[in-house]
């Protein structure tokens, strides 16, 4: 089996992407909120909440998805997970 080196406090680059996604897709889910409401839409807090999370949600998983495999793969590398031929 193959050993791993733990890496301490070091964030990957995929997690980085889905946080940036994250926080970017929640601001813009309550920036449509507001919007809604501006145009006469009364939006329930509860519908609010879940067109936000929503968002949110689809903002993480696009995050995640626009990291390169190379990018990942050589940060493996870096902290010792992978061998340098991969």
């Amino acid at each position: 089996m193959t050993q791993h080196a733990e890496a301490k406090g070091h964030i990957g680059p995929v997690t980085k992407s889905s946080a940036a996604g994250t926080g970017i897709a929640g601001a813009a889910g309550v920036l449509i909120v507001y919007l809604l409401g501006l145009f006469g839409l009364e939006v329930p807090e509860e519908v609010a909440a879940a067109i936000v999370v929503l968002i949110g949600a689809i903002g993480t998983l696009v995050g995640g998805k626009l990291v390169s495999p190379d990018k990942t793969i050589s940060f493996q590398q870096e902290q010792g997970n992978l061998p340098d031929n991969v």
